[in-house]
């Protein structure tokens, strides 16, 4: 009996910035082949990067990017975002970016 692998492709490419209206614009790349039960795991933490509840999203290989939506963040509060393929449990790299939630609009002038 063999025993589980993680999968062999790798998250890279991985980038997240911070969005108009406090939301963080998440896109990655994946090296290697996708197979058919592999899932691209993203996991957002509020605050602390070890947090036990992180806020959990996972995608086919046909999905490389995602908006976390503002509604889900706090002005001036740091996400701790890590990304990586994942199957049963098993995951491959992971890759990780911290981004500050900015919620301020550049006020508007009227001229006229």
């Amino acid at each position: 009996m063999s025993q589980a692998q993680a999968p062999s492709a790798n998250v890279s490419g991985f980038n997240a910035v911070a969005a108009k209206a406090g939301g963080i614009d998440i896109d990655w790349t994946i090296d290697g082949t996708m197979l058919s039960d592999d899932r691209v795991v993203v996991s957002i933490c509020d605050s602390d990067a070890q947090c036990t509840n992180p806020d959990e999203s996972s995608y086919d290989d046909q999905v490389t990017s995602m908006l976390y939506s503002g509604q889900n963040t706090v002005h001036g509060n740091t996400y701790h975002i890590t990304a990586s393929v994942c199957k049963s449990g098993l995951c491959s790299n992971v890759a990780y970016k911290n981004v500050t939630a900015d919620k301020v609009v550049a006020s508007v002038t009227a001229t006229g």
